[in-house]
């Protein structure tokens, strides 16, 4: 389950209608699109692995894939990028059997 659906769950009936309200009016769209707005000029990203917000200049970073399809991923931390580098090469090594 996701986060959102677990923050739900713990609201109040009262709450939950509010936010029901606002999704059908659309308020909800406005907020989302405006946020990630706001976090894709200030260069926030989300680690892969903890899904934490991190600021491109401050994270670690690797980039990866073909010249003409290049992919940037921000870790928050060298524990987050040896787990992710780790465990893709698990999966890399159980498909290649």
């Amino acid at each position: 389950m996701n986060k959102l659906a677990q923050w739900i769950e713990e609201l109040p009936i009262e709450d939950i209608r509010l936010i029901e309200k606002d999704l059908k009016k659309g308020n909800l769209q406005k907020v989302i699109t405006q946020e990630i707005q706001r976090k894709k000029r200030e260069n926030i990203t989300l680690c892969p692995v903890c899904n934490s917000a991190v600021q491109e200049a401050a994270g670690w970073y690797v980039e990866f894939g073909n010249a003409d399809l290049r992919k940037k991923v921000t870790f928050d931390g060298v524990d987050c990028m040896l787990y992710f580098f780790q465990k893709h090469k698990i999966e890399k090594k159980s498909n290649d059997t």
